[in-house]
């Protein structure tokens, strides 16, 4: 598999977050980034780009209201598909829901102090160094 190298803010083409920029993965859902690192042929010229835009946020969103909560929920529950693990995920699209009707604020969001894994951050550099590697072929 030939590695590909995307830009922060490209949309992923495929999947569960199928048209959600990669930025706004990292920002709502890091541990699919980290899964498409893994399992796919993404990666990106530069992990430190996804920090300058912050940390992503806290994912148990523990910051909302009862109501936001519920509404999530229920948002999530109607409009995301299973995983194969049969669950879902809360997505940007979730989020940007809520804002819409008024019950959050992204600024209210609280994120976390997150660095990608070593193992991760290995992937990534072993792909691009792939690339080069194949380009001055």
């Amino acid at each position: 598999m030939d590695s590909i190298i995307k830009n922060i803010f490209d949309k992923i083409e495929f999947g569960q977050l199928k048209g959600q920029s990669f930025i706004e993965i990292f920002k709502f859902n890091y541990t699919y980034l980290e899964w498409l690192l893994r399992k796919t042929e993404i990666c990106f010229s530069d992990l430190d780009e996804f920090f300058k835009f912050g940390y992503p946020f806290d994912p148990s969103y523990k910051c909302l209201s009862k109501e936001a909560n519920e509404k999530l929920i229920l948002h999530v529950m109607e409009n995301n598909s299973l995983s194969v693990y049969n669950g879902r995920m809360v997505n940007y699209w979730n989020i940007k829901y809520l804002k819409e009707i008024g019950l959050i604020n992204y600024k209210d969001l609280e994120v976390f102090n997150y660095s990608f894994p070593d193992e991760i951050v290995a992937i990534n550099y072993k792909k691009i160094n792939s690339i080069y590697k194949n380009n001055n072929s």
